[in-house]
């Protein structure tokens, strides 16, 4: 099995990675590299998403002079926001199963829902070891190949003692697999455990309920979809993704993007020329 990552899809500026076999704490990897000819005041709409990422952030200016290096820990996106724009921006980063990152680095992803905040504040040891990564002569897909080896050996050395619920996290991992489409209902079957139980537990390693993720995954699926597609048949979508029919699917849309999809992928195709799809 190949041991290197492998490009997944590309929009402008914006590079995701997959992992070089099914990681079961990695999500996927990414790069956004935001050019200097970006507008100031320049802003890229970000949706709900349920993971959290660890960025390895740098600026450049017109000279390429280096600056403001740091590692940033994002937590969950639960509504829609805005993130500025900033010429010369790079962000390198690994997108983390907020289930895992309890037993990763000590701190629960509901802690930092809505927030980013310094790495540096709940692992220095984990700052410093990636902050060097920026001191070499490593190109950013370099610096991503290695950014994924340094996580996986960390966790590996430093996976706190908390005791995962196992049928918790096969609930999560299905419903991501199975990108949002499997019920409560026939996870609790399928796992044999009562529904109460089930959304109780999710609830708690995740900070949503099965049902509530399951929604999250399903529009993000249906998006990723749509941004890679080069003519868009919402009812086709609605069909795959399994949704009720396409007013579910435009329901959805407006609940987590509050805009309509046509609304929404007009806006993200304008800032395609410089931003990230998802």
């Amino acid at each position: 099995m190949s041991t290197k990552i492998t490009k997944n899809y590309s929009m402008s500026g914006y590079h995701e990675f997959q992992t070089p076999k099914p990681d079961f704490m990695i999500d996927a990897l990414w790069i956004q590299d935001t050019p200097l000819s970006v507008p100031i005041g320049g802003n890229h709409l970000l949706v709900p998403e349920p993971t959290v990422n660890i960025i390895l952030s740098r600026y450049r200016d017109a000279l390429g002079n280096i600056y403001g290096e740091k590692v940033e820990l994002s937590g969950p996106i639960t509504k829609p926001c805005d993130f500025k724009l900033i010429p010369g921006h790079t962000m390198i980063a690994a997108r983390i199963k907020a289930e895992w990152l309890v037993y990763f680095l000590n701190i629960s992803a509901q802690d930092i829902t809505d927030h980013i905040i310094d790495l540096s504040l709940i692992s220095t040891t984990l700052n410093d070891q990636l902050l060097s990564l920026f001191n070499s002569d490593l190109s950013n897909v370099q610096i991503i190949s290695s950014l994924y080896r340094t996580l996986k050996s960390f966790a590996a050395a430093n996976m706190f003692n908390h005791h995962a619920s196992e049928y918790g996290v096969c609930a999560i991992e299905i419903i991501r697999r199975c990108g949002g489409t499997v019920s409560q209902k026939k996870l609790s079957k399928h796992l044999n455990v009562s529904d109460r139980q089930l959304r109780r537990t999710v609830r708690n390693m995740i900070g949503m309920t099965p049902k509530a993720f399951s929604r999250n995954i399903r529009f993000l699926k249906t998006l990723e979809h749509a941004d890679k597609s080069k003519v868009i048949d919402w009812s086709d979508l609605a069909a795959n993704f399994g949704y009720f029919d396409q007013a579910h699917l435009i329901k959805e849309f407006n609940q987590f993007a509050k805009m309509a999809p046509n609304q929404l992928m007009t806006l993200r195709q304008e800032e395609s020329v410089f931003s990230n799809p998802v």
